[in-house]
């Protein structure tokens, strides 16, 4: 921890009772990975570093608990499928193989399959980069 981003005393009381947040951000780590969830938003998201720009899918889970699945742009075909995907309708994400890279040294393709099913939801309303959720 930097000196400016250290937790003071005064800090420990306000946020006593409190955890920090964790990011919400599912990985396709290994072939069967998968996702299920009701789509809540979507949004384009610049690429650092290594990582490509992607578009964001946000999901709410069965608990309420909403998951980020990041795909890069450069896979058209699951962006898509995704075309067809309206808000309030339940979304799944699988990966289902790697694909050898074919120039040497590049890392292996996942192979991601999009299955959509019923609207759920209808009521969900996408929130975007430029609207205020809140209303102010």
């Amino acid at each position: 921890m930097t000196e400016d981003t250290k937790v003071n005393k005064e800090d420990e009381e306000f946020f006593a009772g409190l955890t920090e947040a964790t990011g919400n951000w599912f990985k396709f780590a290994v072939v069967g990975d998968k996702i299920k969830g009701v789509l809540t938003g979507k949004r384009e998201q610049k690429g650092t570093g290594d990582f490509p720009d992607q578009m964001v899918y946000e999901l709410r889970l069965p608990d309420n608990s909403f998951v980020n699945v990041g795909i890069s742009v450069k896979k058209t075909f699951v962006i898509e499928r995704l075309r067809h995907a309206t808000f309030g309708q339940t979304v799944a994400f699988v990966f289902t193989e790697e694909i050898p890279a074919k120039t040497k040294g590049y890392a292996a393709c996942k192979s991601i399959k999009v299955y959509l099913g019923e609207q759920v939801d209808p009521e969900t309303v996408k929130v975007g980069e430029d609207e205020d959720p809140f209303g102010e």
